[in-house]
């Protein structure tokens, strides 16, 4: 699988925004998001889109039944290098091993690094410079599957989104 690059549009916009001062924590997000949907039995190809709000149907089964897990990770700038993850495949595998746990499909350590991976890059200018800021990165799976019957899930949605923090 291949993440494509967003629309340039996207990626300039994020190169145009201007931090708020303070910053705080998840109040500002990076105008460009990751996704890919797991439907039958597969995980389709990710793709890049603008961040914005989700539309479902009142019977979605994670409003019903609360199954969703996420990670929490920072990207930094060291030297003016950046940016840069710590451990990355560490929360991968937490966060495989959450979906497992949580009866839902896991996802390969290389689709979930590559697009944590292009979420940090894509927001690349939005990394703050002070010391104790970073860009955290939220990667989150959800059911999207809508229906009230208590079955598992087929269909799920896993997004990255980032904050300047």
């Amino acid at each position: 699988m291949a993440l494509k690059t967003p629309d340039p549009g996207l990626l300039e916009a994020a190169g145009r925004l201007r931090l708020p001062d303070p910053l705080g924590f998840g109040s500002f997000l990076s105008p460009v998001t990751a996704r890919c949907r797991h439907r039958d039995g597969r995980w389709e190809e990710p793709e890049a889109v603008p961040y914005g709000p989700l539309s479902m149907e009142p019977t979605c089964k994670v409003l019903h039944y609360g199954q969703e897990v996420f990670e929490g990770m920072k990207a930094y700038r060291v030297g003016g290098e950046g940016p840069l993850l710590f451990r990355p495949g560490l929360n991968a595998g937490r966060f495989d091993h959450s979906a497992g746990r949580m009866a839902m499909p896991t996802l390969p350590e290389g689709l979930f690094l590559e697009c944590v991976e292009a979420v940090a890059a894509w927001s690349a200018p939005l990394i703050p410079t002070r010391t104790g800021e970073s860009l955290y990165i939220r990667p989150f799976l959800f059911t999207t599957e809508e229906s009230l019957g208590i079955t598992p899930p087929k269909e799920f949605l896993f997004m990255v989104v980032a904050s300047p923090s």
